[in-house]
């Protein structure tokens, strides 16, 4: 589909996709997109943040599985025998958030794709719950209980924030994809999408029935607190397009 022929990628000067894989589901989540980047040329790398034998007992969402991001880069240039392969990071989901976090600090990722990332963690699970006084209590004993058991509160946890420190060389494209999913919406993507300082930035999202048919681009305004900004995405027939 598009990720294979995209030219403003350059995916041919790729020497490895290092995959994410969700955190849930596992390798196996990963091999369609796996398989649509390796048909293009591209060697993938699929990472399974819990570890061997699925060792680590919690997920912090990035906060500490994004340390092992240059252990595993160190490995691909030892294998490689290259002194700097082209290696982007991908993402969907969990793993979407997890590489914004990574790219930060790794300068030797060379480009990011991150799918459905949510924008905050905490506002993520806000919207799954009702809005009342209540709901804010649970979170605060929720955080409470994280804090605990792995040393962090649900509101560390913003990609927003990191997509935000990005440096502006590296080329980022999001991708919206999910339907009515209060986890990681279409109001994420845009936010973490304006977020973004990079010079080569793309935002891509699912046609709806609201979108000409001729239509290859949707026009949105999107308002964040007091700022509001036009933002034009490019449209996908659907999730295999």
């Amino acid at each position: 589909g598009d990720l294979t022929v995209n030219k403003a990628h350059q995916l041919s000067t790729i020497d490895y996709a290092l995959i994410c894989v969700d955190w849930d589901h596992g390798i196996r989540s990963a091999i369609p997109l796996a398989e649509t980047l390796t048909a293009a040329g591209i060697t993938c790398v699929l990472w399974e943040s819990r570890g061997a034998d699925n060792r680590r007992r919690y997920c912090t969402h990035g906060l500490h599985e994004s340390a092992d991001i240059p252990l595993l880069i160190d490995e691909l240039i030892r294998r490689s025998g290259k002194c700097a392969p082209v290696i982007v990071g991908v993402g969907q989901g969990y793993g979407a958030g997890l590489m914004l976090q990574a790219a930060v600090t790794e300068p030797r990722i060379q480009g990011l794709i991150a799918i459905d990332a949510y924008a905050s963690l905490r506002e993520s699970i806000s919207r799954t719950m009702p809005d009342t006084l209540l709901t804010q209590a649970t979170l605060w004993l929720m955080d409470l209980r994280l804090n605990s058991s792995v040393g962090f509160e649900c509101f560390d946890v913003a990609p927003v924030e990191s997509a935000a420190k990005l440096n502006r060389n590296l080329p980022v494209l999001i991708i919206n994809l999910v339907q009515d999913n209060p986890i990681c919406t279409l109001d994420d993507a845009v936010t973490i999408y304006r977020q973004l300082p990079c010079d080569r930035r793309d935002l891509w999202i699912l046609r709806d029935q609201h979108d000409a048919p001729q239509a290859t681009t949707r026009a949105i305004s999107h308002t964040k607190g007091k700022r509001t900004a036009n933002v034009e995405a490019r449209l996908l027939q659907d999730e295999d397009s």
